[in-house]
């Protein structure tokens, strides 16, 4: 079974929310967080309907070292992000 049909068949056994986070947030891309800049990986999606991720850089290129340190972040809308172009590596 691939991944992504795994993860449909996952996503249909979950709370509301989770499931209409997970129709805009797939854990295979990597987004931009609109109000800051920075790029960002899915780690966990809540019930009420945000997503927990982790700042994996930034679009400026100084301030992409400064994210490196392991920071996860609670509570973000996934009208707040949107798809970079490349695909995440996880």
């Amino acid at each position: 079974m691939s991944i992504r049909r795994e993860f449909r068949a996952w996503i249909k056994t979950r709370p509301a929310g989770v499931r209409a986070a997970a129709r805009t947030v797939k854990p295979w891309h990597a987004y931009r967080l609109k109000t800051t800049g920075q790029h960002v990986v899915l780690q966990a999606y809540a019930e009420n309907g945000t997503v927990r991720v982790g700042v994996i850089g930034h679009d400026d290129p100084i301030l992409a070292l400064m994210n490196y340190v392991g920071l996860s972040v609670f509570g973000i809308s996934p009208a707040d992000l949107e798809r970079l172009p490349v695909p995440c590596a996880a």
